[in-house]
Formats: C-alpha cells, structure tokens, sequence
C-alpha cells in the first residue's frame, strides 16, 4: 500500500519542477500555446491533490481570456506559487516583531 505521505511529497516535488521549468521556458509577451497552459494548470491540481489551497493562483478558464494572458501575469503567478512554497519549506515566520 502506498505510503500517503510520500505521495504527497512526490506530488508537490512534481508540480515544483513543472513550475519551475515553465517559468525558465515561458516566451515573452502573450501566451498562446495551450501548452503552457496545461502545465500550470497541471501543477496546480498536483498541488491540490497534495491538499493544497491554489485556487487563488489559477488563470481563467475562459479560452478568450486565457489568449490574453501576457506573460508577465503568467510569470507573477508563478512565481507566488514558487515562493509560497520556498517559505514554507523554510519554515520562515512572517509578522511583526517587538
């Protein structure tokens, strides 16, 4: 039986990657190749399925809109999911201090 917590882990190494890989590989201006779309989307329901809350970062599902996308959005989205997660795996605390 597999181990749950190491399907998660996999999981959210995998999406990381994918991600990572995007970004590196992401054309300037519009995004119209469906398959950048795919891949982050594709990250993202890894990171879902990890029991991660993404839905803020998804990209719109309209396919009009989707056309529209500029990569610098693309980029932003990105990158808000990428350091999301460098700061929980540094176990940073974020606040104000006395």
């Amino acid at each position: 039986m597999p181990d749950p917590a190491a399907q998660t882990a996999d999981l959210t190494r995998r999406a990381y990657v994918n991600l990572a890989s995007l970004r590196k590989n992401l054309p300037p201006g519009y995004v119209t190749d469906a398959t950048f779309y795919d891949m982050f989307q594709r990250s993202l329901d890894q990171l879902q399925q990890a029991g991660h809350d993404v839905a803020e970062w998804r990209l719109p599902h309209n396919a009009k809109e989707r056309q529209e996308t500029d990569s610098s959005e693309f980029l932003a989205r990105i990158d808000a999911v990428l350091g999301y997660f460098a700061i929980l795996q540094e176990k940073t605390v974020i606040g104000f201090h006395k």
